[in-house]
């Protein structure tokens, strides 16, 4: 999976835990195949919202995988602003 491909598909993912949306939607708000998506949640065993703590999970998860494609996820982005205030 090329780089950009994986981008795209974190956002969705991002966008699916913490907005109010479906994974469905997400994708396609993101114009990325919704099977792209899921195939990429089981490889990496990222949870399908079922309760609070799946959106927990999953979006430390998806974090750690954006930082690893040089992208910022929302809770390192959290986390730089609080450094920055103390």
């Amino acid at each position: 999976m090329e780089k950009m491909d994986k981008r795209r598909i974190l956002c969705v993912l991002q966008k699916y835990y913490l907005e109010d949306v479906s994974l469905e939607r997400a994708a396609e708000e993101e114009s990325v195949p919704l099977l792209a998506v899921i195939d990429y949640m089981m490889k990496n065993e990222l949870p399908f919202v079922h309760e609070v703590e799946d959106v927990t999970e999953g979006i430390k998860k998806v974090d750690k995988l954006m930082e690893k494609v040089g992208m910022h996820g929302v809770l390192s982005l959290v986390k730089a602003e609080v450094e920055k205030a103390s």
